[in-house]
């Protein structure tokens, strides 16, 4: 099985359960770390630690550029193959643009698709509109990731329970 899992800390226990996972994407905030996933390889995981804010703040950490590079680097590596597994505190906003990156390295030119069909799997994400404008800059992909991140609706409920899988190959039948 190829894909990949998004979901939030309160469910990553059962996910793990429930999933094969073989690489991870962990994210929180500096001061709340998702646990390290010691099962898997060091090359096939990491935590990024970074605040869920659009703007710098003092005593916050933005996400910053090298943030987005790391996720470009594990998604090169990971290539597609395996389940990838991306989880942050909500599962709405960092772990949503992580899913988002992953899915503009795999499919580039497919942007507004790859934003489509997650958000029909996910309609409670809401993505960090700063990580969007680092990653697509790291990308080189000319505004077409922000351009399909903006048209996502503000969600009427950001509360979701559980886990979503986003199947490769991509299909936006």
């Amino acid at each position: 099985m190829n894909g990949i899992v998004l979901t939030r800390a309160w469910d990553l226990a059962a996910t793990l359960s429930a999933v094969p996972i073989t690489w991870a994407i962990s994210i929180g905030d500096i001061e709340d770390l998702p646990p390290d996933l010691e099962f898997l390889p060091p090359r096939r995981r990491i935590r990024l630690a970074f605040h869920d804010i659009a703007e710098p703040r003092p005593g916050r950490n933005a996400p910053e550029r090298h943030h987005a590079e790391a996720i470009l680097d594990l998604v090169d590596r990971w290539n597609g193959q395996g389940v990838l597994l991306i989880h942050c505190f909500a599962g709405t906003s960092r772990s949503a643009v992580a899913v988002l990156v992953a899915l503009a390295r795999l499919y580039p030119g497919r942007e507004q698709d790859s934003v489509e069909m997650v958000q029909t799997k996910a309609p409670h994400i809401m993505p960090n509109r700063r990580m969007i404008v680092l990653a697509d800059e790291s990308l080189g992909a000319d505004r077409r990731l922000i351009d399909a991140a903006a048209g996502i609706p503000l969600p009427m409920e950001r509360v979701f329970k559980g886990f979503i899988l986003v199947p490769l190959p991509l299909r936006c039948d």
